[in-house]
């Protein structure tokens, strides 16, 4: 469990804001068609197509939403998107730039990291997104390169996260502990690698593929008792009706799930679909999308990204843009450090990459000069101010460019501190940031509590009670 003496916690008041919090969280409508993201660190990527595969087949082909969505703010999760991020753990603002990603309020960001299976917890954080103060619901999974350390663990946050942030402790062995002292001991038949099943971990067929995938609770009324813990049911599509049933039988082929052609209709979108006799004869999780091809051929699904260093002869850095050495050619602004033939970290380059002579490692621009009628925004970014480059001078008569809070006070906003805080000019949405594992840190200001009340009653967002770390086998 993290404390607040070993992981910095946002202070964001005491029992009264908590008590605000709680009775609005009980007026929170419940929520639906939230996207999961998920940026792998690059101790994971060897699990990266399993595991998003296994969650676009979780989340379209078995009743996974249908759980989730009987809680009362439960959502229901579609994959929103994917990628290989270089982060520290906990920073789900690199993990959103990184990814490129563009989550909607309330939507999952999830971190993938570590180098074993050991554990993970689950949050909140208000993201810097598109210049926009966006809060969203958070997932840490520390698996390393253990794929059912990943599917597990990742499915139990992905289901407490978008919940009520414990609704799958009890299923996993946790008795009494920090985040659940709820938890009664009928949890601990699934404790420890002699749980029945090992820390409620069992394995799941799912699009023709087996996973393993942790036990959740049934409701909010069941989390405390193993008696309410379950596996998942496979629907064959969510429940949709069959989509080849229209197809004609001389039809039969390969159809992604959003095609239309011979009547095909309703299937998920990152599925495969074997259509014979106007019958779904088998379907395939697209783990990289699905490409309708045109009328009269097989669709397909698409081939996992090529890595560009592949092909590189020689390992060091390279701009997206480079093709020395047989460069396979990347993101124009990202740098990447080949070694052996693979990627082994990228950069993002915010301000472009430079393609230095043959020889030369290649690099990212640096920062344009402090005072080129600039200010900094709320965000940590660069943003053009109210007029041209001032040399200087103030732009309006000395006022502040966009209010009091323009500059981004720092002992409010954090500027550009990773993890997620909002701006003061964005709605005042401070405060915002869960202290994962149950780590609670408190204050008595009352402009603190008035924050509080303030970015709760603007967002009327859901608060999920704190997960604890998972334990899981060495």
């Amino acid at each position: 469990m993290h404390s607040c003496a070993t992981r910095p916690c946002r202070r964001f008041g005491g029992p009264r804001a908590l008590s605000i919090l709680g009775l609005l969280a009980v007026a929170a409508p419940a929520r639906a068609g939230n996207a999961l993201w998920i940026g792998y660190n690059p101790t994971t990527r060897a699990c990266e197509a399993q595991t998003t595969g296994f969650f676009n087949c979780i989340l379209g082909r078995t009743d996974f939403n249908r759980l989730a969505t009987g809680y009362v703010n439960g959502e229901s999760l579609a994959v929103g998107g994917t990628a290989d991020v270089s982060c520290a753990d906990g920073d789900f603002q690199c993990v959103v730039t990184q990814g490129r990603f563009s989550p909607a309020p309330y939507d999952i960001v999830m971190q993938m990291s570590g180098t074993s299976w050991h554990g993970g917890w689950n949050g909140w954080a208000t993201l810097s997104v598109g210049g926009r103060a966006v809060y969203v619901n958070t997932a840490f999974v520390q698996a390393g390169n253990s794929c059912a350390g990943q599917t597990c663990l990742a499915a139990h946050e992905a289901f407490e996260a978008a919940t009520d942030g414990i609704s799958a402790d009890c299923c996993n062995g946790q008795v009494g502990s920090k985040s659940c002292p709820q938890c009664d001991k009928s949890c601990g038949r699934d404790d420890g690698n002699g749980g029945d099943p090992p820390w409620g971990c069992y394995p799941l067929s799912c699009g023709g593929t087996t996973y393993y995938m942790e036990l959740v609770s049934q409701s909010a009324a069941t989390e405390f008792d193993v008696a309410g813990c379950t596996e998942l049911t496979p629907t064959g599509g969510g429940g949709a009706p069959n989509p080849c049933s229209a197809v004609p039988a001389g039809e039969g082929g390969l159809y992604c799930g959003t095609s239309t052609e011979n009547g095909f209709s309703g299937g998920i979108a990152s599925d495969l679909y074997d259509c014979e006799g106007g019958q779904v004869a088998s379907a395939t999780a697209c783990p990289y999308g699905c490409t309708v091809e045109p009328s009269g051929m097989n669709d397909a699904c698409n081939p996992a990204p090529k890595d560009p260093c592949a092909t590189a002869s020689q390992g060091g850095l390279y701009c997206g843009l480079s093709r020395e050495n047989g460069f396979g050619g990347g993101d124009p602004d990202a740098l990447y450090l080949c070694n052996a033939g693979k990627t082994e970290s990228t950069t993002p380059c915010p301000y472009g990459c430079t393609v230095e002579p043959s020889g030369q490692n290649d690099r990212c621009n640096p920062p344009p000069p402090d005072d080129g009628g600039f200010d900094e925004g709320d965000a940590g970014e660069k943003v053009r101010d109210a007029g041209a480059p001032d040399a200087g001078l103030p732009d309006a008569g000395a006022a502040p460019d966009a209010g009091t809070a323009d500059a981004g006070d720092v002992r409010a906003d954090g500027g550009a501190g990773g993890g997620g805080t909002a701006g003061a000019d964005a709605g005042a949405a401070l405060a915002a940031d869960r202290a994962p594992s149950g780590c609670g840190c408190a204050t008595s200001d009352p402009a603190s509590l008035l924050a509080l009340a303030g970015a709760v009653l603007w967002a009327l967002r859901r608060r999920a009670r704190p997960s604890g770390r998972v334990p899981l086998p060495p």
